[in-house]
């Protein structure tokens, strides 16, 4: 789950890092659905491909990636980058069943 102002971008190549509170592990080289907060639909598919553990320096320098506007590594300085590649929308959103409660990640 995504919220969708980052989903599109990313989905539009405007955007190639998703920050997170956590390194992305289980779904590191894989091709996943972005589904956007609030839907039960997949937009489309990224393929995580690298991890970024942010510092100050790599926060600033990376922002044009990750376009947050924050001046400071979020997640109280414990931020990660899940670096994005090959963005491709789907012609048709469709529907997924969703599990109950927050969801990051669900088997499609």
């Amino acid at each position: 789950m995504i919220d969708r102002k980052w989903g599109q971008m990313i989905l539009n190549g405007e955007k190639s890092i998703e920050v997170r509170h956590f390194k992305n592990q289980q779904h590191f080289g894989k091709r996943v659905g972005l589904c956007f907060n609030g839907t039960s639909r997949v937009y489309g598919y990224v393929t995580f491909i690298n991890n970024i553990k942010f510092c100050p320096r790599s926060w600033i320098a990376e922002q044009g990636q990750h376009r947050v506007l924050e001046d400071t590594v979020p997640y109280g300085g414990k931020a990660w980058g899940w670096v994005c590649a090959d963005p491709e929308w789907v012609g048709t959103p469709f529907l997924i069943h969703r599990k109950v409660g927050a969801q990051i990640f669900q088997k499609l």
